[in-house]
């Protein structure tokens, strides 16, 4: 298993406190044990913080006075302008990720790797990486899209955001979409805990400690909007001591 000690990699996604505050889902996150939190930016999905009318000082003071770090800012659903706005605002945060989601299908193959190659040098001269999620009806849909797009985008900075429970809900496996990365694995998500899979997340983590990989593990799933955030907590707890636990067999 892991040589190092994995958790100073763990996150957790404000997504998984939705129905509450920036403040409160600050507090959950702390609450919960852990120390680094991905930052939903997403204007029509969720969206915490707000590039256009916050400043990374006014976020960045409040994670200070929690002892947390941003680790990632989420900003799927955005294009253009938009884009480069928050790759500009989480390098400011010290956030070294931000995860997106691919093109659609109905953008023209050719102009949607030019705009992320693109988006990746923005990356790179903020000294970010973009993420990119497997989604359906995007050009990084299935494992063969996932290795072309990434190759047709050839940058360094614009990687794979790999979510194995979205995989197994998309029929997907967390092994052909690692296997079409390759190298290019940037973040990766982890699930709430069950028992039941510790011989699934045992493999993958080794899977990934042989590719070299050394970026965050971020807690993120869904069903908790209607949920006490204390609730939300408990399982965020649960599921960090079984990552813990997994890692170190």
């Amino acid at each position: 298993m892991f040589v190092y000690d994995i958790s100073t990699r763990l996150a957790c996604s404000t997504l998984l406190f939705r129905a509450q505050s920036l403040d409160r889902a600050l507090d959950g996150v702390k609450a919960a044990g852990i120390d680094h939190v991905d930052l939903w930016a997403a204007p029509t999905v969720l969206a915490h913080v707000d590039p256009a009318s916050e400043s990374a000082a006014d976020v960045q003071a409040e994670l200070e006075a929690r002892g947390l770090r941003a680790s990632s800012v989420t900003a799927i659903a955005t294009s253009g302008d938009d884009m480069l706005q928050r790759i500009g605002f989480a390098a400011e945060l010290g956030a070294r990720v931000v995860i997106a989601t691919a093109p659609p299908r109905d953008y023209d193959r050719r102009e949607a790797a030019d705009d992320v190659r693109a988006y990746g040098r923005t990356a790179q001269e903020a000294g970010v990486t973009l993420c990119l999620a497997h989604q359906a009806d995007t050009w990084m849909d299935t494992p063969e899209e996932v290795a072309s797009f990434l190759d047709d985008v050839g940058h360094p900075r614009v990687q794979l955001s790999l979510d194995p429970a979205q995989a197994a809900r998309d029929g997907l496996t967390f092994e052909a979409l690692a296997d079409a990365a390759g190298t290019r694995i940037g973040h990766v998500h982890l699930a709430s805990a069950d028992p039941n899979n510790a011989d699934a997340l045992a493999a993958m983590l080794d899977q990934l400690e042989e590719r070299n990989y050394y970026g965050m593990f971020t807690f993120s799933w869904d069903g908790t909007d209607n949920l006490p955030p204390e609730e939300v907590e408990a399982g965020v707890r649960e599921a960090r001591a079984h990552v813990l636990e997994v890692s170190k067999a």
